[in-house]
């Protein structure tokens, strides 16, 4: 089962971009992410958008 959120070093990683961008798009608002005190979470489904890859069907079916 894959994670439902990945540390700004991992999205960084599989978006094969800097830390420091992750950072700039999570503070202009372009990533939306959860702040857990010092900690920058950003979702795998943002991630999965920005590389334009759809949601998994098992997640969209329970959504619904």
């Amino acid at each position: 089962m894959e994670r439902e959120t990945h540390s700004v070093a991992e999205a960084a990683e599989r978006l094969g971009v800097h830390e420091n961008t992750i950072r700039n798009w999570v503070r202009s608002g372009e990533v939306p992410a959860v702040r857990l005190g010092r900690r920058v979470l950003v979702p795998r489904v943002v991630i999965d958008r920005l590389l334009d890859r759809p949601e998994p069907a098992s997640a969209g079916a329970a959504a619904q």
